[in-house]
């Protein structure tokens, strides 16, 4: 008879102490209302409403004059700023339906227009123009870039080139 009572409590324990793995957390887009214990799978979705923490621009100007690099007119810089002071967005909200709404504060400007995702990028179109970003996005945070490479000059004409790279990234809190 004891050792019923032990293989029942035994079975008892077993059943009751597995608890299915999965996303725990209610933002997530992978969420799982059934799973009892987080395994660190969730992953998340830009659909949210964001606040602008600050804006890093790099660049990067590489000038040659006939074929040998002029170290005088080239180099690399950084600079870091508040979206204010950089004239870029402060909020941004993106809906479900494709739709996006962009908060500028330093003119109390509106804007809305549309977005696609295709994997970490993204295109917002706010009725002027194709803002093509990469993104990435966690729980609390969301960083926005713009890149852009740019060739200037013809070495066979004036003989000079200037190689410009820049890039932007917007950082942004989960409201």
């Amino acid at each position: 008879m004891k050792k019923i009572i032990y293989l029942f409590l035994a079975v008892s324990f077993v059943f009751t102490s597995c608890k299915k793995e999965g996303c725990t957390d209610s933002i997530a887009s992978n969420y799982n209302p059934d799973a009892g214990k987080d395994d660190g799978s969730c992953t998340y979705d830009i659909i949210d409403s964001w606040s602008a923490t600050n804006v890093v621009m790099d660049t990067s100007v590489t000038v040659t004059i006939n074929g040998s690099v002029d170290p005088t007119m080239s180099g690399s810089g950084s600079i870091t700023a508040t979206p204010s002071e950089a004239e870029t967005p402060t909020n941004i909200e993106f809906f479900s339906d494709g739709s996006v709404i962009i908060t500028f504060s330093y003119d109390n400007e509106t804007d809305t227009g549309t977005y696609t995702k295709t994997g970490n990028n993204i295109t917002i179109n706010d009725g002027y123009d194709d803002l093509d970003l990469t993104y990435s996005v966690n729980k609390n945070n969301l960083t926005l870039t713009q890149s852009e490479s740019m060739q200037i000059g013809n070495p066979n004409i004036n003989g000079y080139v200037y190689d410009y790279t820049y890039n932007v990234t917007l950082s942004f809190n989960r409201d």
